[in-house]
């Protein structure tokens, strides 16, 4: 019987790890170390099984037994044979190893299944040979190996924990794009190499279904150009996973308390989200109600800007008006100075006129040449107190200034209208009363002035009249008094109202000066409240785009809470309840590898290990061998004069 050839790749990885995986066995013990070889065809079901066996201790085996369920059982290394009696094996071996090779007939503990597609249609390995376009090979491993197992009280389903790893080599020549959705590929320029591990039934014998994703499939995809069914590679074993390190402690716990805590933070989060977006609300409202005060700001500011450049343009002319009433007052504090002069002199005369009464009869001559000097006196004083009289009219026309002063800055200024109305009044005060002061006089200058003429013309009738002139003397004495004292308050109002005009002139400067300054702040205060409301309505606009952006949030806290939380919770307790018992289920598992031996079988003294090595062939088209364009199938055939561990042997003495 021919067998097909494995190649020196997988017979040395193979051999290494048989090698890596043998132990040194305690005194007395014998180790069983197997090594499965399946040839598999494209499909994935096995063609030819042949297992490599090495027995071995620390001293001379000599005779023992062995089970085993091989047929066309060969000693590759050594001339012994051994008595087979059924499934039982004795052999007599003077030596530390033996190693015999057989085939089996018994179901793999591992079944692989391949399938293929060529443009989107499932297609038998051999339709696909040199055709062209998408391609998909699908590779799948399934455990067989069960057992059923009790733990915590409940009838489990666990499978023997092998891990797979298989090897697809695919020539860049003939594919192209090729994508994987497990494993690893890796380019090397001439071919793309893909390494896919697996742990099947792993996952079912855990009961973490919902939460470990370990992949039993591996899909591969691309475009090809001549498509031929790759070689595949897969070793198996028990040993590879490290079960032991899984320890029973308060993990669990502590995740369930997580998902407590998750929750409790999505409620929180929840709260929290719906009193932002209710604050934002709320700030949203009462900025809207500012940002309408600042407008009512502007609209202020505008005013009181327009306010102020109406006053600062008419203080010009306020302090004109100003110092034209202090030049007005200065010519009336001099003009009142002169008068006052007249009238002390004036009454300076009176006096001595009525102190010389006694004498006037003995002076008649002399009284006569003075009353014509007296009438002359007389018609001169009456003539200046007209001039004077006149002169209230500037006093009149100052008043009317001031009260066209007032009027102006009313509005502006109230209480400066109010100081120069007040100064106008006084000024008409003055003018009122100089102007009844200079009547009296004038009554007396024009009584004086016929007395004169009378004693003019008839000093005889002096002496009969001089009762009469003495009481008249006496009133013209008193008038020419009270004359004088009016004349000396006329004189103190009048200097007051001048050093007041000063000090308005004085004031009025200061004013233009501050105007001048407030005019400079209401510019800055102008382009402040418009710079304020435009950045105000910016931040209106900016504190609505947040409103939106908060309520938005809210939406994204609820979605969270019911599709993430909610679920992740829902879930994550469903995963808890499905880790429990792990702990117990891996000591079951470390337990099902160390039993499960040697796959043909083995004396219950002995340790056994198993590996298996499966391979498809690669199939191309004839045509890439000869030219043909029939696609049949090619394959390596291998020569049936050697044994396999001797061929083996061969292959390292290479």
């Amino acid at each position: 019987m021919k067998r097909k050839a494995l190649s020196k790749r997988v017979i040395v990885l193979a051999t290494v790890a048989a090698m890596m995986t043998s132990t040194v066995a305690m005194a007395q013990e014998i180790n069983k170390d197997e090594i499965v070889y399946v040839i598999l065809d494209s499909n994935g079901k096995p063609e030819q099984k042949i297992v490599s066996t090495w027995i071995n201790g620390e001293e001379n085996l000599g005779e023992f037994k062995d089970k085993c369920n091989l047929d066309n059982i060969k000693n590759v290394k050594g001339e012994e044979t051994p008595t087979i009696s059924g499934e039982e094996l004795t052999w007599k071996v003077d030596g530390k190893d033996l190693y015999y090779e057989g085939e089996s007939k018994r179901e793999l503990p591992l079944s692989v299944s391949l399938n293929y597609e060529i443009n989107g249609k499932k297609v038998e390995p051999k339709e696909a040979l040199g055709q062209s376009g998408n391609f998909k090979i699908t590779l799948t491993v399934k455990n067989n190996e069960s057992r059923t197992v009790k733990i915590n009280g409940e009838n489990r389903t666990l499978y023997v924990p092998f891990v797979t790893v298989s090897e697809i080599m695919l020539s860049n020549d003939k594919f192209k794009d090729v994508k994987v959705d497990n494993g690893k590929l890796i380019q090397d320029g001439n071919n793309s190499s893909i390494t896919f591990v697996s742990a099947p039934g792993l996952k079912e014998s855990l009961n973490l279904g919902s939460i470990l994703d370990i992949k039993d499939t591996l899909v591969i995809e691309g475009t090809t150009t001549n498509f031929s069914v790759p070689a595949i590679m897969m070793v198996a074993t028990t040993e590879a996973l490290d079960l032991e390190t899984i320890s029973d402690d308060d993990s669990l716990d502590s995740l369930k308390d997580s998902l407590v805590q998750l929750q409790n933070g999505g409620d929180e989060l929840l709260e929290g989200s719906k009193k932002l977006v209710d604050g934002q609300e709320q700030l949203s409202s009462n900025y809207a109600k500012f940002n309408d005060g600042v407008g009512t700001f502007k609209n202020g500011v505008d005013d009181l800007s327009n306010g102020i450049d109406s006053l600062s343009n008419n203080t010009p002319t306020l302090k004109s008006g100003a110092d034209k009433l202090q030049n007005g007052l200065s010519q009336l504090k001099d003009a009142q100075g002169q008068f006052s002069k007249g009238i002390e002199t004036y009454e300076d005369n009176v006096s001595k006129l009525f102190t010389a009464y006694n004498s006037i009869d003995k002076g008649i001559n002399s009284c006569l040449t003075g009353s014509t000097k007296l009438k002359e006196g007389l018609a001169a004083g009456n003539e200046g107190l007209t001039n004077l009289n006149n002169s209230t009219a500037n006093l009149d026309t100052i008043a009317a200034q001031l009260d066209a002063m007032s009027a102006s800055v009313a509005k502006v200024n109230p209480e400066l209208a109010n100081n120069v109305a007040k100064a106008s009044g006084g000024i008409k005060a003055v003018s009122q009363g100089q102007k009844d002061g200079i009547g009296k006089l004038q009554q007396g200058m024009k009584g004086a002035s016929i007395g004169a003429g009378d004693l003019e013309e008839g000093l005889n009738g002096l002496s009969k009249g001089s009762n009469e002139f003495k009481n008249k003397g006496q009133l013209l004495l008193q008038g020419t008094n009270t004359l004088k004292e009016s004349s000396a308050k006329l004189n103190g109002a009048s200097t007051e109202l001048y050093n007041g005009s000063t000090a308005l002139s004085q004031g009025i400067g200061s004013l233009v000066n501050g105007t001048n300054k407030l005019r400079a702040g209401g510019s800055l205060l102008l382009n402040g409240s418009n710079e304020l409301y435009d950045n105000s309505g910016k931040l209106l606009k900016g504190i609505n785009q947040l409103k939106e952006g908060n309520t938005e949030l809210y939406k994204g806290v609820v979605k969270l809470k019911e599709e993430g939380l909610d679920k992740l919770n829902e879930k994550g307790n469903t995963a808890i309840k499905d880790i429990q018992g792990v702990v117990e289920a891996k000591d079951e598992l470390v337990k099902l590898s160390k039993e499960y031996g040697a796959f043909s079988g083995m004396n219950n003294s002995m340790n056994g290990k198993v590996k298996f090595v499966m391979r498809t062939e690669e199939v191309k088209a004839e045509a890439d061998n000869n030219g043909d364009e029939d696609k049949g199938v090619v394959k390596e055939e291998v020569k049936e004069e050697k044994g396999f561990f001797k061929s083996l042997l061969d292959i390292f003495k290479k």
